[in-house]
């Protein structure tokens, strides 16, 4: 067999190897993290403090905060993205007095 075979019939079998652990051991977590818990607003003059507790999930990458002043965000897509980041709380300056705002994390 010519150098290239020989290369080929390697990487094919790595490959296999590689799959069959894939499909004995699994992909890892599969469940997405929890939600933010304790999610509260407390309103101050020309900005609202927000605050709320992170799921204990090892693998949440963030969370992503969103404001709304038609109608509470009940997905994502809805309202305008104020915080992406791991933290645990922010204060929205950008807001009005007597102004309604509806935030979801």
């Amino acid at each position: 067999m010519n150098t290239y075979g020989n290369r080929l019939l390697k990487c094919t079998a790595a490959f296999a190897f590689a799959f069959a652990v894939l499909l004995l051991v699994g992909c890892g977590d599969k469940t997405p993290p929890g939600a933010v818990t304790m999610f509260a607003a407390q309103s101050g003059d020309g900005e609202i403090t927000l605050s709320w507790v992170n799921p204990p999930d090892k693998d949440l990458a963030g969370v992503r905060v969103v404001r709304s002043q038609s109608a509470p965000p009940a997905k994502p897509s809805e309202g305008l993205e104020i915080f992406s980041d791991s933290g645990t709380g922010l204060v929205d300056g950008n807001v009005t007095n007597g102004t309604p705002y509806f935030y979801a994390a």
